[in-house]
């Protein structure tokens, strides 16, 4: 019974695991190492003071029983037989006093954008032309009262959605005279993201295709693992891998075991290793980059991002905004939050977050791979780190009074997180929980190869091969490498059972 192990228990791992599991038919005996102490990975949370901070889903592309990805979800455990929460909008822009919606319903995010500016009537047009095509290219359905596109008339309308892949959500923004609508076009990707992954958010969660899980980010990584363990794997949490040994077959090299920090050892017939790959080659692994990973992470355009987060416990009833609410960073405080945007998301969805008559509420600040960069430097001198913290949080909390008076001096500081926290808990090299931003011009399905040159049984997986990553690429990547490995894992089975004077190799 060959045995695979799985280096880090997070979306890809589990999903590797599940997938492995399943096509092998027990042929495989399958070990998923986590160096922390619960399972998931970026899809985790936390307790504080009696409150739960979630750190990961705010959406789920894939809830929708019509697409792939929901049948993919369900068989790794994720979704089967749990509530849906399904919030009437993704997220409020606010600005300059004024407020808009992204809703649930697109007609009815169409008409509060015509209301609010009749001057961007065309643009905004052209923006839900492009929307329903791309509903339309991905199979998904809204509303039944939204104009949809059948699948031919989607496909003629590619040349209207290639002029949106061809700019950032900055020019897209740009586009518009009323502010509020450039701001909204910049809420959830920033400047730099292409224009066509916004079109593909907008259309997933208006084509109700992206919803919340019941009980949040751990909840399901816990439900993932269950179904893991309950195929037969086994998950290690606590077993970090310090190394994997590699020893020389003819003029190629073979992953024998990996090391554990401790000492103890375990023989490997195949490696799957999940983590940032540009903290693991030439450290876990004696072997580079391989050379479509390597050209990427030297690509000056090949943007990372992180964020500096902080959490609030707040009276219920005293918020002015729900779900998600996203704002311009007034002057005063953007050289302490280091960015122009700040999102405040609550969980009133989820009344066990918090102790009676309380909700959580979250605070985030996309940063530059720089400000993470110095945050992690800073991370090395506690004290330092601890007064720039504690800044962060006073900002948030300050700009939260101001949005929201009513419950300013009403909030209580749960936590303060940055990239330090998300390098040391996941190892990613800038502390970043995404993969590369999408850029314009980039395809959707471009990925680079995760198999190590000269090296015939290991294999890099996760959302670091495929921009911009996310939760389905995670899971996915997971998938793609149980399928290498099994394959691999079949041709040595069968070159083991021919005759000697006929066996041959496969690298």
């Amino acid at each position: 019974m060959a045995h695979v192990i799985i280096v880090g228990g997070g979306v890809t791992g589990l999903s590797a695991g599940i997938h492995l599991l399943e096509s092998g038919h027990g042929e495989h005996r399958v070990t998923v190492c986590e160096s922390g102490a619960v399972p998931g990975g970026n899809l985790t949370g936390w307790d504080r003071a009696g409150y739960h901070i979630d750190n990961c889903v705010h959406w789920l592309t894939g809830t929708n029983p019509a697409t792939k990805t929901y049948d993919m979800w369900c068989r790794l455990g994720a979704l089967g037989g749990v509530e849906l929460r399904r919030p009437d909008s993704l997220f409020t822009c606010r600005y300059g006093g004024q407020s808009l919606s992204l809703y649930r319903d697109l007609e009815r995010t169409r008409r509060a954008m015509l209301a609010l500016s009749p001057q961007d009537r065309r643009e905004t047009e052209r923006f839900f032309r492009a929307v329903r095509a791309m509903q339309g290219l991905c199979g998904i359905a809204g509303p039944a009262h939204d104009k949809k596109l059948s699948p031919p008339a989607a496909v003629g309308a590619i040349p209207e959605l290639l002029h949106y892949h061809r700019m950032d959500t900055g020019q897209l923004a740009a586009c518009f005279r009323h502010p509020l609508l450039r701001c909204f076009m910049r809420s959830l990707c920033g400047d730099c993201f292409s224009a066509a992954a916004l079109l593909m958010v907008v259309a997933h969660f208006c084509g109700e295709n992206g919803d919340l899980p019941a009980g949040g980010s751990l909840a399901m990584a816990q439900r993932m693992a269950n179904r893991l363990t309950s195929l037969g794997g086994r998950l290690r949490l606590g077993w970090s891998v310090e190394k994997v040994n590699l020893v020389e077959e003819g003029d190629r090299l073979r992953a024998a075991s990996v090391s554990l920090t401790g000492g103890a050892t375990l023989a490997a017939d195949y490696v799957i290793i999940t983590a940032d790959p540009r903290s693991v080659c030439g450290k876990m692994l004696p072997s580079p980059l391989p050379p479509s990973l390597a050209k990427r992470y030297r690509d000056p355009a090949s943007l990372r991002f992180s964020a500096i987060q902080a959490a609030f416990g707040v009276p219920v009833g005293a918020l002015n905004f729900s779900s998600d609410l996203v704002t311009d960073i007034p002057s005063a405080y953007r050289k302490t939050l280091g960015s122009g945007q700040v999102v405040f998301r609550e969980f009133s969805h989820e009344p066990s977050f918090a102790p009676p008559g309380q909700v959580v509420v979250q605070a985030m600040a996309f940063c530059t791979e720089p400000v993470a960069r110095q945050y992690i430097a800073l991370a090395h001198t506690p004290t330092a780190y601890a007064r720039q913290k504690q800044a962060v949080a006073t900002a948030f909390e300050q700009l939260l009074g101001e949005l929201s008076p009513a419950a300013a001096s009403r909030l209580r500081l749960l936590d303060v997180w940055t990239p330090a926290t998300y390098k040391r808990f996941v190892g990613s090299e800038i502390g970043s929980f995404m993969s590369f931003v999408l850029r314009p011009g980039d395809a959707f399905w471009r990925r680079a190869d995760g198999r190590i040159p000269g090296v015939e049984n290991v294999i890099l997986a996760g959302q670091w091969l495929h921009a911009p990553g996310g939760l389905p690429i995670a899971a996915e990547e997971g998938q793609r490498a149980a399928t290498t490995a099994r394959r691999y894992l079949e041709r040595q089975a069968a070159a083991e059972r021919r005759p000697a004077h006929i066996r041959i190799s496969f690298g």
